[in-house]
């Protein structure tokens, strides 16, 4: 519906780097704030293309997930 979510009860990323074999990585995103989560000082050094998956559990049942790909380069 496109309304903003009141309440998650866990809120979570997962993060592939599938031509190199690495992950799933699973890392829960800590909550600062109503509607605010923010995860820090967590880095991936292996350049590639990932995949993240955000999941939003906002029930005992209910799930929602985006995905991404984004790139890392190497310097």
């Amino acid at each position: 519906t496109g309304a903003q979510i009141d309440h998650v009860e866990e809120l979570t990323i997962s993060l592939v780097e599938r031509d190199r074999g690495i992950g799933p990585i699973r890392l829960k995103i800590p909550r600062k704030g109503p509607a605010h989560y923010e995860l820090r000082n967590s880095t991936l050094g292996v350049a590639g293309t990932w995949q993240a998956t955000v999941t939003a559990r906002v029930s005992k049942f209910d799930q929602y997930e985006a995905k991404i790909e984004f790139e890392i380069r190497a310097r």
